[in-house]
């Protein structure tokens, strides 16, 4: 074992295996008849599209003046020249994305490795193999995935201590600080810990101004961005309540959705049994990781600070479930990456293999099977037979406008029709609102290129005469003023 991993070869060797295996993995979903990008995807691969004709330059997610999204819409808008306006075009990018940051983990934890360079190797595999990244390892949601591979360099930058001028290392974890903030703050709460550790560790001073210095630049940078950015969609994500005790005694179950995979912004759906299995086994191994550093508090600190600080990040990210205001278990993605970091720093220095290879190896078994159960993974609002056959039916009838009932079922139809047909919500609140106007203007003025479509029942009682059923999504073409108003459309 020692003479492979000791080879110049076994690094690149390993590194190739992760990458195709990050790929392979993905297939059951890449390859599945529900293969499909959902509302938020589609507003990316909007934006993109609008790259590409010059008509802006979204730096942030659509409505917003945080979520940056510029790197993740100009991958989609190259691929675009390769792929056309599909979901593989909207989708790989996104894997491409992934697999960097992957790779940075995976190249942290060799630089941190005071045993064989196996282990690394086997807790990447695990974070391959997570059910929690298996559908977000290829959505594109507008800065997630952004922030996830910026944390993984900063990682890497962070504990690479070989650098020749540790000043200009540290300004670029301060550029990526403010990067992973605009993207996506929810990693903040688990890198502070990680970046006080090294900060304090030696040389403060120096440490701690170039962060700084690194971080001016890019604060003013965005800062003025966001003057040209609109703000009026602010959805909210934490609350500040009395049901803080109830959220607290939620954490188990927001824990075991996140892991297991199967769900879709507040939608929980049933998941596999390996799914399951993973998601306790993980959870168990975040308990032992707690449980441990606590011990380590009181026996010899010094000797196991960076564990306890590794645990410590796993413990902030937990600490803003606290003030979730809903049940969304896509906000814990950052906490597989800290906790896999925190068993490597535990595995490495102070457990034998033969404590940590069990737990791995189940991880790794129940992980692998898992992702083939994500060929059957659908969710709310539309499966892609549903929003195919919609848009087809639609064309067909040369509808060119729409009302929809759906806010995320909207953005599908706009994205899979290629943006010839434009579609509106009802309220009067939308992402990119030259959309609203365009639809109302129709309806007022050319109404027979308007049609409602409706994924509940609503419309079909509303005009039970006209509706047409196209697999079960219902519409209604050349909708009345009482249509318009039965179904609560404001203007």
């Amino acid at each position: 074992m020692k003479l492979v991993t000791n080879s110049k070869y076994f690094v690149p060797v390993s590194m190739l295996f992760i990458v195709v295996l990050c790929i392979l993995t993905r297939l059951p979903q890449m390859l599945s008849p529900e293969w499909i990008v959902d509302g938020d995807e589609c507003v990316m691969g909007l934006m993109a599209k609008h790259m590409n004709e010059g008509k802006s330059l979204p730096v942030f997610f659509y409505g917003q003046s945080y979520g940056f999204s510029l790197i993740e819409t100009c991958f989609i808008s190259a691929f675009y020249f390769v792929c056309g306006m599909t979901d593989y075009a909207v989708k790989l990018p996104m894997l491409i994305l992934w697999i960097l940051g992957i790779g940075f983990f995976y190249k942290t934890l060799l630089q941190l490795s005071t045993k064989n360079k196996w282990l690394p190797f086997i807790i990447t595999l695990i974070f391959v193999l997570s059910p929690s990244w298996a559908v977000w390892s290829l959505k594109a949601r507008g800065g997630y995935l952004t922030a996830f591979c910026f944390s993984s360099i900063l990682m890497y930058v962070l504990f690479h201590d070989d650098y020749k001028h540790p000043r200009l290392n540290y300004f670029l974890v301060g550029l990526l600080l403010v990067l992973i903030y605009h993207s996506q703050p929810l990693w903040l709460p688990g890198l502070l810990p990680l970046l006080a550790y090294k900060v304090y560790h030696k040389k403060t001073s120096i440490k701690f101004f170039s962060v700084l210095l690194g971080m001016v630049p890019a604060m003013l940078l965005f800062t003025l961005l966001k003057q040209f950015s609109s703000s009026h969609w602010q959805p909210t994500v934490f609350t500040f309540n009395s049901h803080t005790i109830f959220n607290i005694a939620n954490i188990p179950s927001l824990l075991f959705d996140h892991f297991h995979g199967f769900y879709y912004l507040i939608f929980v759906y049933p998941a596999p049994i390996a799914n399951k299995i993973f998601a306790i086994l993980f959870i168990a191994l975040i308990v032992l990781l707690m449980v441990a550093a606590i011990r380590y508090l009181f026996y010899k600190f010094s000797e196991h600070s960076l564990f306890i600080v590794a645990v410590l990040s796993v413990a902030c990210t937990l600490g803003y479930c606290i003030f979730l205001d809903s049940h969304a278990p896509r906000y814990l993605l950052p906490i597989t990456g800290f906790a896999l970091f925190a068993f490597f720093i535990y595995a490495d220095k102070y457990i034998s293999n033969k404590i940590s290879m069990p737990i791995a190896t189940a991880l790794i078994v129940t992980g692998f099977i898992s992702m083939f159960s994500f060929r059957n993974y659908t969710f709310y609002p539309a499966t892609r037979k549903q929003a195919i056959s919609c848009v087809n039916y639609l064309k067909q009838h040369d509808i060119k406008y729409v009302f929809s009932n759906d806010g995320l079922l909207q953005w599908q139809i706009m994205f899979y029709s290629g943006e010839t047909i434009i579609c509106r919500e009802s309220s009067m609140e939308d992402r990119y609102p030259e959309y609203i106007k365009k639809v109302n203007d129709a309806f007022l003025h050319d109404r027979q290129h308007v049609a409602v479509i409706d994924n509940t029942s609503d419309l079909k009682s509303v005009a039970p005469d006209k509706v047409i059923s196209i697999n079960g999504i219902y519409i209604v073409l050349q909708p009345s003023d009482q249509v318009i108003k039965d179904m609560e459309f404001k203007f």
